[in-house]
């Protein structure tokens, strides 16, 4: 069985992951922000699925020293992680600003889980044949990144940055899988479909009126926006596969913008920028 790390584990498709892989009987390493409904969450699993290896680790991804400290934790308590699945993801409707006085979206669906990524590559390099799943989204069809204003200082668009995050994330995915690729670590990304989440909670008024009319109407249920990531992470089938974007569970060719090697490097020497203390 493997050992299997899920960030944003306590609602929605992180939750669902963990329902499923729990049922497989992997020990899982499941994160959350909050303490008491992470607890909540692991009690409920380990109830319905029997499986008694699931375990807490707490952190606010809106923090970067928070996710640093995560990290340590990790490579302090585990000798091995067979799977890391960057899930945690969130979206917000008007701009908001970090602890570390970043822009919260860009934030949480990318920074964070780029430094864990990196804080982490000690023990996946010390498990053979070591996955790391990120869950993206069709949106990067539709960003439009402007690196001269990453954080959204000048000009914040919910949608538009949030999409932009996503195509940060898989950028991040296709550069790893490069440097990864003599160290027997595949990274690959998934779409897990539209789905019924919390992941727009801080909505309010009309917009989230209509945001939960539309959600049964056109978005999937979570255990099922959870299969390519729980197939990704665990099947023999794509052992070896890397630099993949998988959409119900089959590698899909992605669009130019998804793979533009300008916008990557441009991406690369900002991340870095930004990460260098936390680095």
């Amino acid at each position: 069985m493997k050992t299997i790390l899920i960030t944003g584990a306590t609602e929605g498709v992180g939750k669902a992951t963990a329902l499923a892989l729990a049922q497989q009987g992997h020990r899982l390493i499941l994160h959350g922000r909050n303490a008491d409904k992470l607890n909540t969450v692991i009690s409920e699993l380990k109830a319905t699925t029997s499986n008694a290896r699931l375990e807490p680790i707490v952190a606010d991804f809106s923090s970067l020293e928070a996710v640093t400290a995560m990290a340590q934790t990790l490579l302090d308590t585990y000798d091995r992680l067979d799977v890391l699945i960057n899930n945690a993801g969130a979206m917000f409707s008007h701009r908001q600003v970090s602890q570390d006085g970043f822009e919260q979206m860009v934030t949480i669906n990318y920074l964070a889980p780029y430094l864990l990524t990196e804080k982490l590559l000690p023990l996946l390099r010390a498990t053979p044949n070591s996955r790391i799943v990120n869950v993206s989204s069709v949106g990067y069809k539709s960003a439009k990144p402007n690196f001269d204003d990453f954080m959204a200082e000048q000009h914040y668009n919910m949608q538009r940055d949030y999409f932009n995050s996503k195509l940060y994330g898989l950028y991040h995915t296709l550069d790893l899988a490069e440097q990864l690729k003599t160290d027997g670590i595949t990274v690959n990304a998934v779409h897990p479909g539209g789905v019924q989440t919390q992941l727009a909670r801080d909505f309010k008024g009309g917009m989230k009126f209509l945001f939960n009319l539309m959600m049964p109407l056109f978005f999937v249920s979570p255990e099922k926006g959870a299969e390519t990531s729980v197939y990704v992470a665990t099947n023999d089938e794509v052992a070896g596969l890397t630099g993949q974007y998988f959409v119900k569970k089959k590698p899909e060719k992605l669009l130019p913008i998804g793979t533009d090697s300008a916008n990557r490097a441009r991406l690369r020497t900002l991340t870095w920028q930004y990460l260098a203390p936390y680095l």
